[in-house]
């Protein structure tokens, strides 16, 4: 027979067993390595950050993407999960 539970119990176990995972925003440089800009970000923060259009050599405008463009050469923002 299958035990039959509360919605909000199941939940509650299942909360008890998640850990968060935290994401940290990490540029490409190709000339310099990388390095870490901002750390315990959440996933939907991380992937905002490098949605935005200055966050790539190919589509930054700002000046200091454009000075970072030419003494680096191409580079991105990505993101990968990390440890608190």
């Amino acid at each position: 027979m299958i035990e039959s539970r509360p919605l909000h119990a199941i939940a509650r176990d299942i909360r008890a067993d998640w850990k968060p995972v935290n994401y940290a925003a990490v540029p490409y440089l190709d000339a310099m390595g990388s390095r870490t800009i901002a750390s315990g970000l959440t996933l939907e923060q991380a992937q905002a950050h490098c949605s935005d259009i200055n966050t790539s050599s190919a589509t930054a405008w700002t000046t200091s993407a454009l000075k970072r463009t030419k003494r680096y050469g191409p580079w991105f923002d990505s993101y990968s999960e990390c440890s608190r």
